[in-house]
């Protein structure tokens, strides 16, 4: 309940208290999804489809209020986070196992200094940038 809250439910309070400021300023709403929206990992299925309804109110948004920018940035893993320090240390290495086995990590895991320069990026660009998913190098090895 707490990932719906704080991804869809919180966004939606959110622009409805900045909606009148945000259309008059034609401004920018920029919401972060995560990879894991499309590849839900074990131990992280609610969280994956609270970024799934994320990405549908952001789009349904962006219908309702056309002269509002609507951005989505999707991120992959990236290091160093407070993503998983409520984990336990062993559920941790379980779920990891759990994630490769299933081909999880096909590529690397991206600094958070570089993510942030690249959301800063869709902040400040002169043309509505709807979505951009950002991922790290690819780790695949030709065999």
């Amino acid at each position: 309940q707490a990932v719906l809250e704080v991804n869809v439910i919180g966004l939606a309070i959110t622009y409805a208290v900045a909606s009148k400021a945000l259309e008059a300023s034609q401004g920018r709403v920029v919401a972060l999804s995560s990879y894991s929206r499309a590849d839900p990992k074990a131990g992280l299925v609610p969280y994956a489809a609270s970024k799934a309804a994320l990405e549908t109110l952001m789009l349904g948004l962006r219908r309702e209020q056309p002269t509002v920018s609507f951005s989505v940035v999707t991120v992959a893993y990236t290091a160093p986070t407070e993503f998983m320090r409520d984990f336990d240390p062993d559920t941790s290495r379980q779920l990891e196992r759990l994630w490769r086995a299933a081909g999880s990590f096909g590529y690397g895991i991206m600094n958070v200094d570089d993510v942030a320069e690249q959301i800063a990026d869709v902040i400040a660009a002169p043309m509505v940038v709807e979505s951009v998913t950002l991922v790290g190098p690819s780790t695949w090895r030709a065999e």
